[in-house]
């Protein structure tokens, strides 16, 4: 009776183990497969804006455009954005669109910065394509300070308006599909 007991405690054990290292294995194999981007998907990295303006105190206006840009262009159908925590080690140093592509597996790049002087806020921003270092698509806006919010919309309108007429056309199409109908409510409660 004792050595059945243990032959099935025995039996009981192998088959957990068992179970532990296929589950394992699958869970490793579901996390590999969704951190590499589809091929259905266009891939960006939007890396901080530089702050020109020479004051730290003002680094706030940077991060809240960059959040800006991130959750926009988040929300566009077949581009995967890189987490901003995935672009942190590149800040502060000089951009090499085909290194960050290269190591972090996007396509595109999305590099900027902003100047401040005195109540008037200048905001520039390019497109690249990491693979050629080719930039596809700058501009800037000038706006005054008292209203930070509408220039974070304008930047990340822009961005997205100009990634419409550059990725590929299967992005261009989902883009398209999924375009709002009508301008945002200006309801703060909504």
């Amino acid at each position: 009776n004792r050595l059945f007991r243990r032959l099935g405690m025995i039996a009981v054990l192998v088959v957990v183990a068992v179970l532990l290292v296929w589950g394992g294995a699958s869970l490793r194999r579901q996390e590999n497969t969704a951190t590499q981007p589809s091929a259905d998907l266009a891939s960006l990295v939007v890396l901080p804006l530089r702050n020109l303006s020479g004051d730290p105190s003002q680094d706030y206006v940077a991060n809240g455009i960059t959040e800006s840009l991130l959750a926009a262009l988040a929300q566009t159908p077949g581009l995967l954005v890189l987490d901003r925590n995935s672009v942190s080690g590149y800040q502060g140093h000089p951009v090499d669109p085909k290194r960050i592509g290269r190591e972090l597996g996007a396509q595109y790049l999305l590099d900027g910065s902003f100047q401040r002087t005195g109540d008037n806020l200048r905001v520039s921003a390019r497109l690249v394509e990491t693979s050629t270092a080719r930039s596809l698509w700058a501009s800037h806006v000038d706006q005054g300070t008292n209203d930070l919010f509408t220039l974070q919309d304008e930047i990340a309108t822009r961005v997205v308006t100009a990634l419409r007429s550059v990725l590929p056309a299967r992005v261009q199409t989902s883009m398209a599909d999924r375009r709002p109908a009508g301008p945002p409510t200006k309801n703060s409660e909504a």
